[in-house]
């Protein structure tokens, strides 16, 4: 018997080829092709993982700052003295800055999971960002830059975001 993909020969109860791999039975059906671009490289295999993980960050960071923001005067305790007018600017400040990160957060996902030329940028500054805060910020921040800082991935994106 001999192998109607390739030519060589099949010897007796062997299922598939040794050379190009086709099942040696007529009826069956070949493997499959992949996709153009299914594999693809580091980039387009991770973009979607990354794009959900930044707005599940985006909605993880906006809790802390409604919560400095508009329910932080009510959570201190009486004091003797007045601690409020010494905590609640810098609780402003704090939860205003939350809240503005995780609007930049919610973007880049946005922007990942649509593929905008510009998401890319905006992913490396947040990802900067992102590295200091303590465990969940700082590996997010890494395994973004992991995916998208190299100059590979910045002609992989492109190629990516010009479909």
């Amino acid at each position: 018997m001999f192998c109607a993909n390739c030519g060589a020969k099949i010897a007796e109860g062997q299922n598939f080829c040794n050379i190009c791999g086709r099942s040696a039975f007529a009826h069956s059906v070949p493997p499959a092709e992949p996709r153009p671009g299914a594999a693809g490289g580091r980039v387009e295999r991770h973009l979607q993982i990354l794009a959900v993980l930044w707005i599940v960050w985006a909605v993880i960071r906006v809790l802390p700052g409604i919560g400095l923001l508009f329910f932080g005067k009510f959570f201190l305790p009486a004091f003797p003295f007045d601690f409020r007018s010494l905590i609640l600017p810098f609780a402003a400040v704090a939860g205003t800055y939350f809240l503005a990160y995780a609007v930049a957060c919610f973007i880049t996902g946005w922007g990942l999971m649509q593929r905008r030329p510009w998401a890319r940028i905006v992913a490396i500054i947040v990802a900067i960002l992102s590295l200091i805060h303590p465990v969940l910020g700082t590996a997010l921040g890494i395994y973004t830059l992991w995916v998208i800082a190299p100059g590979e991935s910045d002609a992989e994106y492109r190629r990516i975001s010009a479909n």
